[in-house]
């Protein structure tokens, strides 16, 4: 996850898109204002301030998104006085939008300790700074006031990037034990076979599997036909205990690897006395050929067709 960008070692603010942060979704504007609206700027469907006013033939206003629903009902009309609505009478009133957006109210974020008082139209700009306003946190999502978001993303957030103590790996809080328990190349190991040895750092264990006295092993003469398996400190006992018997295992396995090899080398002898009648035949047919193109040679000279 990437954190936020930073100039001069500080945290830059998370901007907020103009339609998410300034305009409901539905209906009209719920700030707190400082004065109380007057009844004019309020939507004659919704009774909240008008959010993009939109006036109709009778002379009332309605929020864009107040009016649309209404239009989408059959045969609408206007709840203040029931006439009947007709989509291409109704306009945007450009006045009555530029004066809802001078009148004053609270931030937003009020609740949180901020005591700054902007215009409808400043909000925006001034979300887009307050320290009081909660934004996401890039890494976890928790929603967080800005001015608390460089001690949340270095001490609180649990995505915040940890340094594993023993090889310095840079690493997410929530996968920082996982990595100790799992492939950390220098936390300290016990044996899997628990010799007496001390802790092995998790990169040379590998090294140590192949010395340590207590792995299981296989004999080296398994090719020749040993089934021994056991500790690797009584392998060379093994081994000298066995000599005899590893010795008969070799000769055995010799002798069986020469009665193949001669059963090879009489199968090749036995094509071997193919070849001079095959190559008999080869010089017949050869033979055979040579003539047929002399022959074919003195026909063409003599026929009729190929002196005319």
């Amino acid at each position: 996850m990437s954190l936020p960008r930073r100039v001069d070692g500080r945290e830059q603010p998370i901007a907020l898109h103009q339609q998410q942060s300034l305009l409901p979704l539905r209906g009209g504007f719920q700030d707190n204002f400082i004065m109380p609206p007057e009844p004019k700027y309020c939507c004659e469907h919704c009774r909240m301030v008008l959010c993009n006013p939109r006036q109709t033939e009778c002379g009332h206003r309605f929020c864009e998104s107040c009016i649309t629903q209404l239009l989408g009902k059959p045969n609408p009309v206007c709840p203040a006085d029931m006439e009947p609505l007709s989509q291409d009478k109704i306009f945007r009133d450009v006045c009555c939008h530029k004066e809802i957006m001078t009148l004053k109210v609270f931030c937003r974020s009020a609740k949180n300790g901020c005591k700054e008082q902007m215009s409808l139209q400043q909000v925006t700009d001034h979300l887009n700074m307050c320290e009081y306003f909660e934004v996401p946190c890039p890494l976890c999502k928790e929603k967080i006031m800005r001015k608390d978001m460089p001690e949340h993303l270095s001490r609180k957030c649990k995505y915040r990037e940890a340094t594993c103590e023993f090889c310095k790996h840079k690493i997410a809080l929530t996968e920082l034990q996982k990595h100790k328990e799992t492939v950390c190349p220098a936390i300290p190991v016990a044996c899997p076979n628990h010799c007496s040895a001390p802790s092995i750092l998790r990169s040379e264990l590998s090294m140590h599997q192949q010395d340590c006295p207590k792995a299981q092993v296989t004999c080296s003469f398994f090719r020749f036909g040993c089934t021994y398996k056991g500790l690797n400190q009584e392998l060379r006992e093994h081994e000298s205990s066995f000599a005899s018997e590893h010795l008969r295992l070799m000769v055995a396995r010799s002798n069986t690897l020469e009665a193949k090899v001669e059963d090879v080398k009489n199968e090749l002898l036995e094509r071997y006395k193919v070849l001079p009648g095959l190559n008999s035949r080869i010089t017949e047919v050869e033979e055979q050929y040579k003539e047929m193109r002399e022959n074919t040679g003195r026909w063409s000279k003599n026929s009729p067709l190929c002196r005319s």
